[in-house]
Protein backbone atom coordinates (compact mmCIF):
# COMPACT_ATOMS: atom_id res chain seq x y z
CA UNK A 1 0.00 0.00 0.00
CA UNK A 2 2.85 2.40 0.84
CA UNK A 3 4.30 1.70 -2.61
CA UNK A 4 1.13 3.00 -4.26
CA UNK A 5 1.01 6.14 -2.14
CA UNK A 6 4.65 6.92 -2.99
CA UNK A 7 3.96 6.25 -6.68
CA UNK A 8 0.94 8.58 -6.68
CA UNK A 9 2.96 11.30 -4.94
CA UNK A 10 5.78 10.97 -7.48
CA UNK A 11 3.32 11.21 -10.38
CA UNK A 12 1.67 14.29 -8.86
CA UNK A 13 5.00 15.99 -8.21
CA UNK A 14 6.39 15.39 -11.70
CA UNK A 15 3.08 16.00 -13.43
CA UNK A 16 2.66 19.41 -11.83
CA UNK A 17 6.13 20.91 -11.32
CA UNK A 18 4.74 24.42 -11.02
CA UNK A 19 1.43 26.13 -10.57
CA UNK A 20 2.41 29.07 -12.76
CA UNK A 21 1.09 29.85 -16.18
CA UNK A 22 3.11 29.93 -19.34
CA UNK A 23 4.83 33.16 -20.21
CA UNK A 24 5.59 35.33 -23.18
CA UNK A 25 7.49 38.47 -23.96
CA UNK A 26 10.26 39.78 -26.15
CA UNK A 27 13.86 40.79 -25.93
CA UNK A 28 15.66 43.38 -27.99
CA UNK A 29 18.78 42.86 -30.08
CA UNK A 30 20.65 46.06 -30.92
CA UNK A 31 23.96 46.80 -32.58
CA UNK A 32 25.67 47.76 -35.80
CA UNK A 33 25.47 45.89 -39.08
CA UNK A 34 28.57 45.55 -41.27
CA UNK A 35 28.87 44.27 -44.83
CA UNK A 36 31.55 41.86 -46.08
CA UNK A 37 33.94 44.80 -46.59
CA UNK A 38 33.52 45.67 -42.89
CA UNK A 39 31.67 48.90 -43.72
CA UNK A 40 28.56 49.96 -41.84
CA UNK A 41 25.32 49.13 -43.64
CA UNK A 42 23.72 52.58 -43.66
CA UNK A 43 19.98 52.85 -44.32
CA UNK A 44 19.96 49.24 -45.50
CA UNK A 45 17.28 46.59 -45.32
CA UNK A 46 17.96 43.51 -43.22
CA UNK A 47 15.65 40.52 -43.41
CA UNK A 48 15.09 38.68 -40.13
CA UNK A 49 13.79 35.11 -40.42
CA UNK A 50 12.31 33.67 -37.26
CA UNK A 51 9.56 31.10 -36.66
CA UNK A 52 8.94 30.84 -40.40
CA UNK A 53 8.27 34.57 -40.70
CA UNK A 54 10.47 37.11 -42.46
CA UNK A 55 10.47 40.69 -41.15
CA UNK A 56 12.27 43.62 -42.71
CA UNK A 57 14.20 45.94 -40.43
CA UNK A 58 15.96 49.11 -41.51
CA UNK A 59 19.36 50.29 -40.32
CA UNK A 60 19.80 53.99 -39.59
CA UNK A 61 22.34 56.52 -40.92
CA UNK A 62 25.05 55.04 -38.69
CA UNK A 63 24.33 51.40 -39.57
CA UNK A 64 22.59 50.67 -36.26
CA UNK A 65 19.71 48.25 -36.07
CA UNK A 66 17.29 46.96 -33.45
CA UNK A 67 15.02 43.98 -33.66
CA UNK A 68 12.54 42.59 -31.19
CA UNK A 69 12.63 38.80 -30.71
CA UNK A 70 9.46 37.29 -29.22
CA UNK A 71 9.57 34.32 -26.85
CA UNK A 72 6.87 32.14 -25.37
CA UNK A 73 6.67 29.29 -22.88
CA UNK A 74 3.95 26.74 -22.29
CA UNK A 75 2.22 26.21 -18.99
CA UNK A 76 4.38 23.71 -17.08
CA UNK A 77 1.42 21.62 -15.97
CA UNK A 78 2.49 18.57 -17.94
CA UNK A 79 5.55 16.38 -17.45
CA UNK A 80 8.62 18.61 -17.37
CA UNK A 81 10.25 16.96 -20.39
CA UNK A 82 7.15 17.59 -22.52
CA UNK A 83 7.14 21.25 -21.46
CA UNK A 84 10.77 21.55 -22.52
CA UNK A 85 10.04 19.98 -25.91
CA UNK A 86 7.12 22.36 -26.49
CA UNK A 87 9.23 25.36 -25.42
CA UNK A 88 11.88 24.37 -27.99
CA UNK A 89 9.20 24.26 -30.69
CA UNK A 90 7.91 27.70 -29.69
CA UNK A 91 11.40 29.21 -29.50
CA UNK A 92 13.59 28.07 -32.39
CA UNK A 93 17.31 27.66 -31.75
CA UNK A 94 18.38 30.12 -34.45
CA UNK A 95 17.49 33.48 -35.91
CA UNK A 96 18.62 34.17 -39.49
CA UNK A 97 19.47 37.65 -40.75
CA UNK A 98 20.02 38.32 -44.46
CA UNK A 99 21.58 41.30 -46.21
CA UNK A 100 21.56 41.06 -49.99
CA UNK A 101 22.81 37.50 -50.66
CA UNK A 102 24.62 37.03 -47.36
CA UNK A 103 22.89 35.21 -44.50
CA UNK A 104 24.12 34.82 -40.95
CA UNK A 105 22.79 32.69 -38.12
CA UNK A 106 22.32 34.04 -34.60
CA UNK A 107 21.67 31.88 -31.58
CA UNK A 108 18.29 32.57 -29.98
CA UNK A 109 19.02 33.32 -26.33
CA UNK A 110 15.44 33.54 -25.14
CA UNK A 111 16.00 31.54 -21.94
CA UNK A 112 18.67 33.94 -20.71
CA UNK A 113 16.53 36.98 -21.50
CA UNK A 114 13.04 36.18 -20.24
CA UNK A 115 13.46 38.28 -17.10
CA UNK A 116 15.65 41.03 -18.52
CA UNK A 117 14.56 44.29 -20.05
CA UNK A 118 18.11 45.30 -21.04
CA UNK A 119 18.75 45.08 -24.79
CA UNK A 120 21.44 42.70 -25.97
CA UNK A 121 24.24 44.34 -27.95
CA UNK A 122 25.29 42.23 -30.91
CA UNK A 123 27.05 43.51 -34.02
CA UNK A 124 26.15 41.73 -37.25
CA UNK A 125 29.06 41.05 -39.60
CA UNK A 126 28.13 39.69 -42.99
CA UNK A 127 31.01 37.84 -44.60
CA UNK A 128 31.44 36.34 -48.02
CA UNK A 129 30.68 32.66 -47.38
CA UNK A 130 32.52 31.54 -50.51
CA UNK A 131 35.91 32.68 -49.21
CA UNK A 132 37.08 31.84 -45.73
CA UNK A 133 40.75 32.77 -45.66
CA UNK A 134 41.49 31.36 -42.23
CA UNK A 135 40.53 27.86 -43.39
CA UNK A 136 42.62 28.25 -46.55
CA UNK A 137 45.64 29.38 -44.50
CA UNK A 138 45.19 26.46 -42.09
CA UNK A 139 44.97 23.93 -44.94
CA UNK A 140 48.07 25.46 -46.55
CA UNK A 141 50.04 25.19 -43.31
CA UNK A 142 49.00 21.58 -42.72
CA UNK A 143 49.89 20.57 -46.27
CA UNK A 144 53.21 22.43 -46.07
CA UNK A 145 54.18 20.74 -42.81
CA UNK A 146 53.05 17.36 -44.13
CA UNK A 147 55.18 17.90 -47.25
CA UNK A 148 58.24 18.81 -45.20
CA UNK A 149 57.80 15.79 -42.94
CA UNK A 150 57.42 13.55 -45.98
CA UNK A 151 60.63 14.89 -47.53
CA UNK A 152 62.58 14.55 -44.25
CA UNK A 153 61.44 11.00 -43.49
CA UNK A 154 61.72 9.84 -47.10
CA UNK A 155 65.36 10.94 -47.22
CA UNK A 156 66.16 9.16 -43.94
CA UNK A 157 64.53 5.98 -45.18
CA UNK A 158 66.43 6.12 -48.48
CA UNK A 159 69.79 6.81 -46.80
Amino acid sequence: MLKYIILILIILIFNNPSFSKGGHGEYLLIGNAYDKNNKAIRNGALYVEFKGKIDTIQTNDCGEYNVSIPWQTVCPSDFFIFSEIENRKLNPKSIYVTFRDDKIEIENKWKENTDKSTPIKMDLKFEDPSVNYSILIYIGLVLGIAGLLFIIFKRKIIL
